[in-house]
């Protein structure tokens, strides 16, 4: 998780130089204030329906590209759900990380058979 300053956060106007830095610097906020992101994208079932357990929440930032570089054109942070606790934003899916020696313990745990 990136370290963040308390009054951080996002600013209409605010500009980046690619899509992946505004995402990774929208990841760490939501780490930081304690909710889920996900780019606007719905994956559908066979029969074209859409499984969700969405709030309609309606926090967002909203970009634009000027000069080459993108802008945050729109910044809504009210939210319509309770947020997490920042002691365990760690756990939300886009957050959860492993260190390598992590990894390397559960290998080796798998290998051996440990249960």
């Amino acid at each position: 998780m990136t370290s963040l300053n308390i009054d951080w956060k996002p600013i209409v106007g605010m500009e980046f130089n690619s899509i992946e830095e505004t995402y990774q610097f929208w990841l760490a906020y939501s780490a930081h204030v304690g909710f889920r992101v996900r780019k606007r994208y719905a994956n559908k079932n066979k029969d074209d329906t859409i499984s969700s357990c969405r709030t309609d929440c309606k926090a967002r930032i909203s970009l634009g590209c000027h000069n080459e570089k993108f802008v945050i054109n729109e910044f809504v942070k009210d939210h319509n759900h309770p947020l997490q606790p920042p002691k365990t934003t760690h756990m939300l899916t886009l957050h959860r990380r492993i260190t390598e020696v992590q990894a390397y313990e559960i290998d080796m745990a798998n290998d051996s058979r440990l249960r």
